[in-house]
């Protein structure tokens, strides 16, 4: 696969690998659709009381961390990306998180 430029065309698969601009814009919004309730609530959380900041920063740290990360490690995409039917991969075809290490 040296030397070919995106989009890639893989034998067996009927689609382009690139997906354009449009869609992977709609992804990113179903992305923000999804995570904004989260980050709102919280938001309204810590403005309740200064204490709460402390009680929210782990719980909202762990969720952005399992919906940006540990998806993209485990199903290879956000969960906006896999409603627009879109993964992430390398320049090589690879998966985008094939040298992705989640332990120390």
């Amino acid at each position: 696969m040296q030397g070919k430029i995106l989009p890639l065309d893989f034998p067996g698969l009927e689609e382009r690998i690139y997906a354009g601009f449009w869609r992977r814009f709609g992804a990113f919004w179903l992305d923000i659709l999804i995570t904004a309730p989260i980050a709102f609530g919280i938001a309204y959380i810590n403005n309740i009381d200064r204490l709460n900041a402390i009680y929210t920063l782990i719980p909202s740290q762990a969720f952005f961390f399992a919906y940006y990360i540990y998806f993209v490690k485990l199903w290879g995409a956000t969960p906006g990306k896999l409603i627009a039917k879109l993964k992430i991969i390398r320049k090589d075809g690879m998966p985008g998180y094939a040298n992705l290490k989640l332990t120390p």
